[in-house]
């Protein structure tokens, strides 16, 4: 990492859209990135319905039916996404591996990355390697804050701090914008044990950055109350606007 903040980066993007209904036709675009807001409050077994057997498997997988419900209604909401982008049926969407194991659109330079967090998900679609993270704001587990770096003398949250809903808030902000980074970058969480904590650190702050020779656009994302959201965008071109819609099936 160098220099953690690069003055001749790209302007923060305009957030545009409000979260209203998303297009049924929606076009990838140099210089924007879309995201879409995927509630997942109230979701039902009908939900497993759409997914490929595999899918079915992974979502019956998990301990509580109702975190595989929820996974499961976020990836059918991420195949209905890509494919209305692709001109194709969600479940004529294929998925391959891309750098660091990243999953992205088979056989198109569409990228995606998605991400949920309790009754919320996050799918983020452009043209440029990209990354988002969603986290419900609650009581900041300090331990993986210090394992992440983001806890520390340095900052941005020190050791000893009291328990706060101010502290909550800045702890989720910070992490959001980590992880959504790893994402972007293909490092994924587990550069949290390769990289050093100083390294990690430098990504906990909003606005643009170099990471390993590439342009980083760092944007929180004002996703829902209660929520802390953050977007990460790789690329030398640059992203003037995040286009926000909300995914209704």
């Amino acid at each position: 990492m160098t220099g953690g903040t690069d003055a001749a980066g790209p302007r923060p993007p305009r957030f545009l859209g409000g979260w209203a209904v998303g297009p049924d036709h929606p076009r990838a675009v140099d210089g924007e990135v879309h995201a879409w807001r995927i509630p997942l409050a109230a979701v039902e077994p009908s939900a497993l319905t759409g997914l490929t057997d595999d899918e079915r498997r992974r979502a019956g997988a998990f301990v509580r039916r109702g975190d595989g419900l929820r996974w499961a209604a976020s990836r059918l909401a991420l195949r209905g996404i890509l494919g209305r982008y692709l001109d194709v049926a969600p479940l004529e969407v294929r998925f391959e591996r891309g750098r660091g194991g990243k999953p992205r659109a088979a056989g198109t330079d569409l990228q995606y990355n998605l991400t949920h967090s309790f009754d919320l998900a996050i799918c983020a679609v452009g043209r440029t390697d990209l990354g988002v993270d969603v986290e419900k704001i609650r009581a900041a587990p300090m331990a993986a804050g210090v394992a992440a770096g983001i806890v520390s003398a340095a900052g941005p949250i020190r050791p000893g701090e009291a328990g706060s809903p101010e502290l909550d808030w800045a702890f989720f902000h910070a992490w959001t914008r980590v992880e959504s980074a790893l994402k972007a970058t293909g490092e994924g969480l587990s550069a949290i044990d390769r990289r050093s904590p100083a390294w990690i650190r430098a990504l906990a702050a909003s606005g643009p950055a170099v990471v390993d020779g590439r342009r980083l656009l760092l944007v929180d994302l004002p996703v829902d109350e209660g929520y802390a959201g953050a977007i990460a965008i790789i690329g030398e071109a640059a992203v003037h606007a995040i286009q926000c819609w909300t995914w209704t099936g």
